[in-house]
This record gives structure tokens, sequence and C-alpha cells, in this order.
């Protein structure tokens, strides 16, 4: 049950209608709550998620016999993180993210959809949106520079 709840993101998994966006949310939730931390903060927060995101996965996926389960949205909370991990928050940048994060997870630009198909367990499940939330961080450094966020 708990393995299940975490792996849900405490449920978003299970809301009808795109999972994934849901799973989103809730990295933008965890992006706002972060706040103006410091940078090895955010990064020890995504460590932690990652890994907890590594056992869940497996073990809820173990469960109920797939790879990959749309409930499984951790990863999408972790990618999401890595797209904004070396900004402070604000609304702008978290919307930009969330955008391009979806963008990219749905996309899934190799290495992304290689990692999605040919990795197994629960870190296969992280790695695609963690290469996701890569491509976000990228073109978020561009806009930043270019001050559009």
């Amino acid at each position: 049950m708990m393995v299940r709840l975490l792996a849900s993101f405490f449920g978003l998994g299970y809301l009808p209608f795109a999972p994934g966006t849901w799973g989103t949310l809730g990295g933008v939730l965890i992006y706002f709550l972060e706040g103006n931390l410091f940078f090895w903060w955010k990064l020890l927060i995504l460590i932690i998620i990652f890994f907890i995101g590594i056992w869940v996965a497996d073990l809820a996926d173990r469960s109920w016999g797939t790879h990959d389960n749309g409930k499984i949205v951790i990863d999408e909370v972790a990618g999401y993180l890595v797209g904004v991990i070396i900004f402070s928050f604000t609304w702008q940048r978290a919307i930009g993210a969330f955008f391009l994060f979806r963008f990219f997870d749905v996309l899934k630009i190799p290495p992304a959809n290689i990692a999605d198909k040919k990795i197994g367990g629960g870190f296969g499940v992280m790695v695609d949106d963690t290469v996701s939330g890569i491509y976000t961080l990228i073109v978020m450094l561009f806009l930043f520079k270019f001050g559009v966020v």
C-alpha cells in the first residue's frame, strides 16, 4: 500500500486522464516548497526522490505485473525537478518548465526513448524522465540567458 502511494506520488497517478501531467504538477509543488533553497539542498531532495522512485517504481510494477505503469508518477516529479534544479522559484519558471518537461516527456527524444524501452526495473522507469528533465534544463538555461524566464 505505501509503495503504491509513493509511486503514485500520494495518489496523483490515480487521477483520471494524463497521470503524467498530474505527477508533473507534484514536481511543481515540490519546486514551490523548495523556494529559494541552496542548490545542494535541492540536489539532496532530488537524489532522495530519485532513489525512492527507483525502489517504489520497481515494487509497484512488480505488484501490478507491468513496466512503467501509468499510475507511477514519481518519475515525473523527479524529472521535472531536474529541469528546475538550478533556478530559484518563480511562477514563470515553474510554468515554463512544466510545459517543456511535458513536451519532452511525451516526445521521448533519444536517448530517453531508448532508456524507456531498453532499461528495466525501477531504474528504467526513472531514467527516461531524468533525460527529459535534462532537456528541460538545457532549454530553461537558454530561456534564462535571454531573459525569458
